[in-house]
């Protein structure tokens, strides 16, 4: 049997707790830099929609008033109409969608969740992402 004195100098084991902590640390890093960069993907995703989308609706130039004035205008109608087929066409959903067009140009709001993994520990909350576009119509 070891004496006391012994049982406190032997230290055999002691680096299992330190490494096993840091790897948990060293995960939960990972993670959290995971939902950050899948954060951003959904962003930049969710923007292009946007840019696609406005630039569709600012393809419908008023081509009367091209003819007669020389003016390249945008059809109002016309361009939110192909806005939200081409927002269909996307996948958004209507009720993610919201699309201003007058004769100048067309802007697209699109809004939208993205719900973190890791970051679900930090906040309960999904994130928002709300992104805004504008095309005008040109010619050339």
């Amino acid at each position: 049997m070891r004496s006391v004195s012994q049982r406190w100098v032997d230290e055999t084991g002691s680096a299992v707790p330190l490494v096993g902590g840091l790897i948990f640390v060293v995960l939960l890093v990972t993670a959290l830099v995971a939902d950050i960069a899948m954060l951003q993907v959904s962003y930049r995703m969710a923007a292009s929609r946007a840019d696609r989308v406005a630039e569709a609706g600012a393809a419908m130039i008023d081509g009367d008033r091209l003819r007669v004035d020389g003016v390249v205008a945008l059809d109002a109608v016309a361009a939110v109409e192909r806005a939200h087929e081409a927002a269909v066409a996307e996948g958004v959903e209507q009720r993610y969608l919201d699309i201003e067009a007058d004769t100048a140009g067309v802007c697209v709001a699109l809004t939208g969740r993205y719900e973190p993994f890791a970051i679900r520990m930090v906040m309960t909350t999904p994130v928002e992402i709300a992104v805004r576009a504008c095309a005008a119509p040109v010619i050339g």
